[in-house]
């Protein structure tokens, strides 16, 4: 977690498991749906809720934002700074969310398969150069801010979790 005031973490030793099922899972990254995953037999969508209530939450970012701007002068300075708090607040939340679904699923993930294929994830297809503009992302997500709140696509934790789990 990050920017947690007043709160420890200890280490703790522990011994990984291995998986005892034998079954294969290919996994598909996406924007609107966190992971879609196919085992053979199923299709499996992970994340569904977590991704909407992240953009939500970038709205309400977007919101606060928009109200921030309008506040100019000296008088509004603590109604700003008030506002830059909660914004902060909102963006730690999204970061820990967004880590959260990449825990809980990397954790699900390997007790459920034991090998798991993972797509290369290039993010250049997702972006868009057109004549001399500046590159543009193409995705659903249309304010700035709600863009940053999109890594929920980025696997680098989740990779990187699974990797954790998997290796003894």
């Amino acid at each position: 977690m990050t920017k947690n005031p007043g709160k420890a973490v200890f280490p703790i030793e522990f011994k990984p498991e291995t998986s005892s099922s034998q079954s294969i899972i290919a996994l598909d990254p996406g924007v609107r749906s966190f992971l879609t995953g196919f085992d053979g037999e199923k299709f499996i969508e992970l994340g569904n809720r977590d991704i909407t209530r992240i953009f939500r939450l970038g709205q309400h970012i977007d919101k606060l934002i928009s109200t921030k701007t309008t506040l100019k002068g000296r008088k509004n300075k603590y109604k700003r700074q008030g506002l830059n708090k909660k914004i902060n607040r909102l963006l730690i939340r999204i970061k820990n969310l967004i880590d959260e679904v990449h825990k809980k699923v990397a954790k699900w993930l390997t007790t459920e398969y034991r090998v798991i294929f993972i797509p290369t994830f290039e993010s250049s297809q997702m972006v868009a150069k057109s004549g001399k503009k500046k590159r543009k992302l193409n995705s659903c997500v249309s304010s700035p801010n709600a863009k940053l709140g999109a890594n929920h696509v980025s696997n680098k934790l989740l990779s990187s979790t699974l990797l954790k789990e998997v290796q003894p």
